[in-house]
């Protein structure tokens, strides 16, 4: 069998302030958000109601004895807010696809014509490349997308690791992302959509994992004082 190289980096999984980052003043100002939701062929009249949302607004610390002068709202997309899912999701699309338009450096998945470059889902990101020198590609190109979004990357969160299918070895790919290095996932045990990866011994561990939630669960029920039918149930 010919030994492939699977490389997982899990980069700006945690950018830095993600949702305050849109409209950032590297664009005009709701620049990065009607961009994207015309690039992506909103409506223009949906592309009217979002630019008189983020128009204006500003807000004010109050309190018994005293409050603030009002503080524009300059930049940020609003947590809490329904809309903001769906312009937080349009606007981070724009790197998806920037990235996909590299298919020939992603992983290519054996026996299909099909490869993987990157895995996205909120602000969580991982970028998959054939190679140590793929994946830097794929991060220069994720450079150029923070610049002209504006945005930045928690380098210290980020983490990237090495290893060959055959052996399942883990080892440094010595990459670097806006001039810093990309600490080495080793060892250590990250979470990635709220999975716990761990490269050495991830099969064991995973077993270990799902055992420890088992019993835990299995405690539970027997806490609660239900019937031997209704704990059949619940299993």
């Amino acid at each position: 069998m010919v030994a492939r190289y699977f490389f997982q980096c899990l980069i700006c999984y945690d950018f830095l302030n993600l949702f305050t980052y849109f409209l950032f003043k590297n664009l005009p100002v709701k620049g990065l958000i009607q961009f994207s939701l015309s690039h992506y062929h909103a409506p223009s009249k949906f592309g009217s109601i979002v630019d008189s949302l983020y128009s204006g607004l500003s807000a004010m610390v109050l309190t018994d004895d005293w409050c603030t002068p009002c503080i524009p709202l300059k930049i940020g997309v609003y947590q809490g807010d329904p809309l903001s899912v769906v312009i937080f999701n349009t606007d981070i699309n724009t790197l998806v696809d920037t990235v996909k338009n590299k298919p020939e450096l992603g992983y290519k998945i054996s026996n299909t014509r099909y490869s993987i470059n990157i895995l996205q889902y909120a602000d969580d990101t991982c970028l998959v490349g054939n190679s140590p020198a793929a994946c830097q590609q794929l991060l220069n190109t994720t450079e150029q997308w923070l610049k002209w979004s504006g945005m930045k990357a928690k380098i210290p969160k980020c983490s990237a690791t090495l290893f060959q299918g055959s052996t399942g070895h883990s080892i440094n790919p010595q990459l670097t992302l806006s001039g810093q290095n990309i600490p080495f996932l080793g060892n250590n045990t990250i979470k990635f959509l709220g999975l716990p990866i761990h490269i050495p011994n991830t099969s064991v561990q995973s077993k270990i994992r799902i055992k420890e939630k088992l019993v835990s669960l299995l405690t539970i029920v027997d806490k609660i004082g239900v019937t031997r039918r209704q704990k059949l149930m619940i299993y």
